[in-house]
């Protein structure tokens, strides 16, 4: 299957290059490179940051490393909801490829039950090809 796809195929098995196979298939299922999943979100012990973590596949981390502006992962809503009435973008790191975690300051309007949205096209999987590589992830 294409990366990024999920499904079953007909397997043939042959010992000696196509002449003899298995006169029945075997039928199997592969899983390729998804686009990553936000799987939880829940906010740090003092509620001074929230944690974002994604599918045990792990992410691409956007290419960022160390701090950096939210917005380069997160969407613009998500954005707005973290930084509230404050003026400073917030903030956030990787703490390994599956979790995100943002800073919060007092003027967030983050809060329990709030949508988070991640900027379409950012994220891929650890481990896949980049933009351009030649393999497309969702085809």
């Amino acid at each position: 299957t294409p990366v990024g796809a999920a499904g079953s195929a007909e397997v043939r098995v042959s010992l000696n290059g196509g002449a003899d196979y298995t006169p029945s298939a075997l039928n199997a299922t592969f899983v390729g490179l998804h686009a990553p999943v936000l799987v939880d979100a829940r906010f740090g012990p003092q509620a001074t940051t929230l944690r974002l973590e994604f599918d045990s596949q792990g992410t691409d981390r956007a290419g960022q490393t160390g701090v950096f502006a939210c917005a380069a992962v997160l969407d613009n809503a998500t954005v707005d909801a973290l930084r509230g009435s404050g003026p400073a973008e917030p903030a956030c790191y990787w703490e390994d490829d599956s979790v995100l975690v943002a800073y919060l300051d007092v003027d967030t309007a983050a809060a329990a039950g709030m949508s988070v949205g991640v900027r379409a096209g950012t994220l891929l999987p650890r481990g896949a090809p980049a933009p351009g590589a030649g393999a497309s992830l969702y085809s």
